[in-house]
């Protein structure tokens, strides 16, 4: 969505006293450049989901609330079975800790532009290619068979995914038309993996012009 409309949706919601959510499960930590994808916007929400990658590999769920919604909930109001499990809590915690010490976020942000810049250079030389875009290490690649129409090339976009996968880089596949390649690679990347997806994906997609091609 274009760039003011996290804003709006904000003071709507504040102009109405409903509560701004956001949903920082993918997001959150690093992924796209900022600690929290919120900050791209200037955003502060009344809540804020975490997950994935507050656990290092661990599975755990955290909520962060503003002091007015905080001031709402009395001891006893929120619980969970397993909350507050130690083990997934240690690993949260030295999961913080290292996208902090080491500066993934930023790190994401210098290789996500770098992704980006090779994946356009891509979009220039094959027409499949209709959009890039993305935040950080959190990038979408979509296929259109024409790029007037924006007809969606699903079926290519799988058969790209099958192609990436055989040469051993995992794509996603998804959004509304399922033509969308997922990129959502590790923080801890460096150039030469970066080079080497973005070379994948450009041999996938040209596989898709061959004979036979999958």
């Amino acid at each position: 969505p274009p760039v003011e409309y996290f804003k709006k949706v904000n003071e709507v919601c504040g102009r109405y006293g409903v509560l701004f959510i956001c949903d920082e499960v993918q997001t959150g930590f690093g992924r796209t450049g900022r600690l929290f994808a919120a900050e791209h916007y200037g955003l502060e929400p009344d809540l804020m989901t975490m997950a994935k990658a507050l656990g290092g590999g661990l599975p755990i769920g955290a909520i962060g609330v503003s002091e007015e919604v905080a001031s709402a909930i009395d001891a006893g109001d929120h619980f969970s079975t397993f909350g507050g499990n130690p083990v997934a809590c240690a690993a949260a915690s030295a999961a913080i800790e290292a996208v902090l010490d080491e500066r993934l976020h930023e790190r994401a942000e210098k290789l996500g532009r770098m992704l980006m810049d090779g994946l356009k250079g891509v979009q220039e030389e094959l027409g499949l290619i209709g959009d890039v875009r993305g935040k950080g290490l959190m990038v979408g690649v979509e296929l259109v068979k024409d790029r007037e129409t924006k007809e969606p090339a699903d079926k290519e976009a799988a058969k790209a995914a099958e192609h990436a996968l055989r040469e051993g880089v995992i794509i996603g596949v998804g959004g509304v038309y399922k033509n969308v390649l997922r990129l959502q690679p590790p923080l801890v990347i460096d150039e030469n993996d970066v080079n080497r997806v973005v070379e994948t994906i450009e041999r996938s997609i040209r596989s898709l012009s061959k004979p036979g091609g999958t």
